[in-house]
């Protein structure tokens, strides 16, 4: 089925950060859904660190249409017997993950230069900023470290009823 070109858009965010996170060369997993979802036994060495996001709460208003992302770029730092050795891990880790978070911000922001040749992938949508990240050191069994944020893109709204898919009898 051939969605209205409207529509598109949220089909669109999820298509190009996977492209561009497949692309990046600090990421090595990528996981989609709800944070509920991570499972650390599940998760190869091989995909760290990786990047979580999600989507979280929409809001329409008069001709806009808001809706946030939730990201989370984290990677695992394992007990270590020296804690000196584990704070270089975990700072090392979490400069890492704010780099990558960074990252995927900027093409948040800047999605017209990513894919210059269609005109952006999400036309006439706008990142909100500023961006408020939170770094966490003991997520998840005390063994994830990263950051995680929440950024709202804003997207035109025509609120149409002409649009609605309906059946007529």
């Amino acid at each position: 089925m051939q969605l209205p070109k409207q529509d598109n858009t949220f089909f669109s965010i999820v298509e190009k950060l996977d492209s561009f996170l497949q692309a990046h060369e600090q990421v090595n997993g990528i996981f989609c859904g709800t944070d509920e979802n991570v499972d650390l036994e599940e998760i190869d060495p091989k995909e760290l660190p990786f990047v979580f996001y999600g989507f979280g709460q929409a809001s329409f208003d008069e001709g806009t249409a808001a809706i946030d992302i939730e990201l989370i770029v984290a990677e695992i730092v394992l007990e270590l017997p020296d804690p000196t050795n584990r704070k270089f891990e975990v700072m090392t880790a979490q400069y890492q993950t704010l780099s990558i978070l960074r990252d995927c911000i900027s093409l948040l922001k800047n999605h017209d230069a990513f894919d210059s040749g269609n005109k952006g992938f999400m036309p006439r949508t706008d990142l909100t900023l500023p961006v408020n990240a939170t770094p966490f050191t003991a997520k998840y069994k005390e063994h994830l470290v990263g950051w995680m944020a929440t950024v709202t893109l804003t997207m035109d709204n025509e609120n149409n009823l002409c649009l609605v898919p309906l059946s007529v009898d």
